[in-house]
Parts: C-alpha cells; structure tokens; sequence
C-alpha cells in the first residue's frame, strides 16, 4: 500500500528487487545516488506519478518507462543519457520532463510531440543542434528551456507556444530570432545572453524583451524582394555538362554549408553524373548589367548593396536509361542550357530529343546551346553550329532565336565571355526578381529544415497545413508558396488529384528511388516488366505507404504503364534475343494483358511495364519481323507497340 518512497542520496548503485512489489507507489525519488542502469520493471507502476532519477550515472532509459501512463513529473537531470527511447511519447499525462545536463544527448524522439500536457520542458545544458519542428504541438508549455546547447537556429514552431512565460536561449550560437517569435506575448521572459546574435540589431537587442518582440512582428509583416533563377544543364553523357558547372563554381559561390557542398567541390576531375546533381550558387548582380527599369537602377542611385542572385544548377544525367525520368523536373521558370560536342555527332544528334521534351511540358522555354570541346581543332565550329541552327528552326520557328556559343572546359577559351553573357542573360530574365510575403521564406526554410531531418524527405498535405500556420500563413497564402516552390524546384508538388498528398522536399531523393529501377541491376525488373508484388525487395529503404503514390507518379508522367490480367506471356513476348545464331519459338500476347492509357494508378494492377527498360535487342517474338534496322544508321530510339 505504500504511494511514496524517497530513497535519495544513499550512494545506491542498483535498485532493489522489493520495489517491483510495491505496485501502489505513486511518488518515487531515486535521486543523487550512483545508478548506472534500471530495471525493466516499471511496467508494474501504473499509478506512478511522480518520478526522480537526476544525479546518476544513467546511459539509458527502459522503454517499460513508456508504460507508466500517469506519469506526470519525470526528472532525469545530470546523467549520461544519449537517447530516450521512441515509445516515450506514450507518457502523455506528462506535464513536467527535467533532461537538464545530459551532455551527450543530441536530439529528442519525435513521439515526443504526442505528449500535448507538458508544461515545463528543461534541456538545458545538452547537446542539442536543432529544436525539432514538432515543438509547436506542445501548446500547454509555459517553461521551455534550451539553454547551452549547440543551437545554430530557432526554428520558427516555437511561436506557435502562445503560453509560454520563460524562454530560454542563452548560450547557444543563434545568430538571427525568426520573425515569428514577434507573436508571442509580451510578457515572456526570454532569455538570449551569450548568443553572436546579429538580428535583430544590438540597438533592439539592448531595448529588452518588448522591443523585440515589437521588432520582430513588424519583420514578420514585411516583405523581401529576391532574385531567383534556375538553370538546366542537359544533354548526352560525357560531353562536358559537369565541367561546365565545376567552372561555374569558380566564378561562383557556393551557398552551402560545408557539410552539403557538391561533387564540384571535392572532386578534381570530372565524373558522369548519376542521375541529378543540384547546386546551389550566388553571385552579385550588377546594377549596369540590366537594362530594365527594375529596383535595379534603384540599387546603382543608392549606391547600396549589389542584391545577390540565387541560382540552382541541376546537371542532367545524359546517360539515355534516365531520359525518361527527366520529363518529372523539366518545370517553366528555368534557363535550359543544351550542351553538345562539336566532335560527337551524336550528341548533336540528341539536342532534337531534348528541344522536344523540354517544349513538351514548357510552353515558351528559354533555351541556350553550349558547344564543348572548342580546343579541337578538327572540326570548323560555324559550320556545325550553322548545320544545328538550320536544324532547330525546322523543329520550331521560336528555337532560331536561341543563343549558340562555343566553349572549352580544358583550356578555358570562351568560358568567360560565355559566363558574363549568361549573367547579362539572368538580368534581363523578367521574373528574376520577386517580391513576396516574409513568411513565404519562413516556410521555405522549415521545409529546407525538415528535408535534413527526414529519413524520408516526404509529407503530406496535412503536414504543409501545419508547416504553414507556424509561419502563419493561411490556407490559399501555403498552396501558393508550394506552387511558386515547385516552380523554382526547390519542393515537388504535382496538382493531380492522386499525386496532392505527395509533397517531395528534396527532388535529388526521388531520382534516388528511381535510379534504384533504371541502374540498380537486380533479378526483380525483368525486361521491363516491374511486377508490384517485388517492389519490397527493390525499395528496402522505402515505407510500402508510399509505393502507390510513386507507382501513380510515374504512370502520370508515363514513365510506366499500368498492366492489367497476367503478365506472365507479357514478359516472354518481350525475351531479348542475345544470339542471332539461336532460333527461339515466338509467343502471343495474351489477350487479358492490357496496358493502361494514364491516369490514375488501377490497384488491381498486378505490374507496371516500364519502355525505358525494355531489352535493347529485338523481341524473340514475331515482333523480330517487324525489327529491321538500317544497317547505315546509328540506332536512335526503339519502338514497341502494344494492343
């Protein structure tokens, strides 16, 4: 019958046995002794209230812990903990959590944010690098205590704790609040000694907490004006793409940290790019070099600072097996630059592929052609590039206009004139430059946030909902930020109806789950043929939730086609032939296999028939009689047709 047990400072270097026996406690404190672990024994503790473990030499919490449901005050201060278990959020009568000096505890499980009761929350003294985003569900706390920890940023969730009266922040290496904290209540005891904090501005920062506050929600109501671009580098592999932008990266800089540089940063000589490779750049923008009437003139009066342009380079896989999964990225509020070899015909040969994709699913592109390879001194560079633009016209009228300029990586001739006319080009670009809500960048940002913290770079509509309202936007202000972030590339976000849950944050991860179909070799995607059933042992390091929604992705732009009935005769129609010498009985289609037109992914669908996989030999079937390849042309493309 005994509720309440107070065995601190007794040097204790285990917990006795007879406790597990005293099923009725409700207040137990275990403080200031030596205890280097506990046993798995509190599932017994279900009246358990009141729980004091701080000053002892813990590394580890036992996930029974979870099971005391009623636990209301749990204190683990000054130990050695690295992580609490994932079931903690399973405490949600929790109104008060003490972690205060665990040196070496760096982050908090995300069930955490089901603990809605809290109250007071001390993680002072830790080893925290960011305040996870589901902080903001937390609406009940009044004390949030984050002092000393290794915080770079704040991120902006913590406005959306409306109750809070002590925040603090000191001793961390925040340099900038967000906006967002401007709504928060006046009377919040907030805490920022011993921060480098460069915004707001000392001046505010000496005002005190008031100012501050005042400071950041007029920030928050403001508007920035930016200038934003992004430029496409495609076409054939090995011809000099991703020497081109190794050269950019030394006129231009690099806008990322260390720790999220490039390939082009590290590596000295050029690779093939696998997939896609997107970096970010910055460059001054001079006043002189636009001619419009924009703020830019405004900039060269004030003699202010030059605005720094954002530009994000994606360099184009030109290997042909990813052509098809190209089509997800070509988006309109880019500059395509269309590189060829003056010494590869074939690369040449290419560029109409290219043209026609990218006009395909943009309606008016802006399009430059970059020749590589201009120290050979083989070929006469006009009369190719003279040849190339005859040839673009004839595909359509609007591609004569497009600049044609000749380049080399290797010894650098034009590489300079080519790059000051790019950025003369970028100037003159007439949605270069933006001027939108604050709180557009501040979602922008919590979504760059999450894409670093996400095993799985991927929500759901709800979860932008949530995102939105931290930076207080409402609900038409967060789909037009999703469009305009979609358009510039930095999310993936597809209006159809069966892809508007899938909200993509990092557009490198999904040619990641794509590469793991078109260059991964496995015996499960056979001759083009992707049965359903296999998926789980080609995407190991994807949740089976999202293997519709990929599927119906990949059917809308299609890069596969839905199958219907067995598709058992569907994959011996289509067995390549790898010996000419070798006669094979040819098979018929079966007549209950049927390829869908598009649309919606059909769940009965039993596989998916993906063309870019199909064998590059002819069919043994009687689709070998209708192969005939001219034996005087170079093999282009290939055709299936299929009833």
């Amino acid at each position: 019958r005994l509720e309440q047990l107070h065995l601190r400072q007794n040097n204790l270097t285990r917990i006795p046995g007879s406790i597990a026996k005293m099923t009725n406690l409700v207040h137990l404190s275990l403080g200031t002794n030596q205890l280097s672990s506990l046993p798995d024994a509190f599932h017994d503790f279900s009246l358990l209230r009141h729980l004091s473990l701080e000053r002892n030499q813990l590394k580890t919490v036992p996930e029974s812990l979870a099971l005391c449901v009623n636990l209301e005050y749990v204190n683990l201060s000054y130990n050695s903990i690295a992580s609490l278990p994932d079931i903690f959020g399973n405490l949600t009568e929790l109104t008060s959590c003490h972690l205060t000096n665990n040196r070496v505890l760096t982050s908090l499980p995300d069930s955490m944010g089901q603990c809605i009761r809290l109250q007071s929350l001390l993680i002072n003294d830790c080893a925290l690098n960011h305040l996870p985003v589901w902080i903001c569900l937390l609406t009940e706390l009044q004390t949030l205590n984050v002092s000393h920890n290794q915080l770079k940023a704040l991120t902006h969730a913590v406005s959306h704790l409306l109750k809070l009266k002590t925040l603090d922040l000191s001793g961390n290496q925040i340099q900038s609040l967000p906006a967002t904290l401007g709504n928060l209540g006046s009377d919040v005891n907030l805490r920022i000694t011993g921060n480098p904090i460069i915004e707001p501005p000392a001046s505010v920062l000496a005002e005190g907490t008031p100012a501050i506050l005042k400071y950041l929600l007029n920030d928050l109501n403001s508007t920035r004006t930016v200038y934003r671009t992004k430029l496409m580098f495609v076409g054939q592999d090995n011809i000099g793409k991703t020497s081109l932008v190794r050269q950019l990266s030394k006129r231009w800089e690099n806008a990322l940290t260390e720790t999220r540089k490039t390939k082009y940063d590290i590596q000295k000589s050029p690779i093939s790019t696998d997939g896609i490779d997107i970096t970010h750049f910055t460059f001054s923008l001079q006043a002189e070099q636009s001619d419009s009437k924009r703020s830019l003139r405004k900039v060269r009066k004030k003699k202010e600072k030059k605005p720094s342009v954002s530009v994000d380079v994606w360099d184009f896989a030109g290997q042909e097996v990813y052509y098809a999964t190209h089509q997800l990225y070509l988006l309109p509020r880019a500059t395509y630059l269309l590189v060829f070899s003056l010494v590869s015909l074939e690369s040449q040969n290419v560029l109409e592929y290219w043209l026609r994709s990218i006009k395909a699913r943009v309606k008016k592109p802006d399009i430059v052609f970059v020749a590589t390879h201009l120290d050979d001194k083989s070929v006469v560079v006009n009369d190719v590039i003279e040849r190339l633009q005859q040839k673009v016209a004839s595909i359509d009228r609007s591609f004569a206009k497009c600049p044609f300029y000749a380049v080399s990586s290797t010894t650098g001739e034009n590489i300079s004139p080519f790059f000051q006319a790019l950025e003369q080009s970028i100037s003159n670009e007439p949605k270069l430059e933006m001027t939108i809500p604050h709180s557009f960048l501040l979602l922008e940002n919590t979504l760059y946030e999450q894409r670093y913290q996400l095993t799985i770079p991927v929500i759901t509509k709800q979860q932008l909902r949530r995102y939105g309202s931290i930076c207080h936007l409402k609900e038409d202000e967060i789909k037009k930020c999703s469009t305009q972030l979609h358009e510039l590339g930095r999310i993936l976000h597809y209006p159809m109806n069966e892809l508007s849950d899938l909200i993509i944050l990092d557009p490198q991860w999904l040619m990641k789950v794509m590469a793991t179909l078109f260059t991964t070799k496995h015996r499960w995607l056979k001759n083009g043929v992707l049965e359903h059933n296999v998926l789980q042992h080609i995407w190991t390091n994807y949740p089976a939730s999202l293997y519709p929604q990929l599927l119906a992705l990949m059917e809308k732009f299609q890069i596969a086609f839905a199958v219907d009935g067995d598709v058992s005769s569907l994959v011996n129609v289509i067995q390549p032939n790898t010996d000419p010498h070798h006669q094979h009985t040819s098979h018929a289609m079966n007549r209950n296999t049927n390829l869908a037109r598009g649309g919606a992914l059909k769940v009965e669908a039993q596989a998916s028939l993906v063309p870019a996989l199909l064998p590059s030999y002819p069919p043994v079937s009687i689709l070998a009689q209708k192969w005939k390849p001219d034996p005087s042309l170079s093999l282009y493309s290939r055709i299936y047709r299929f009833s």
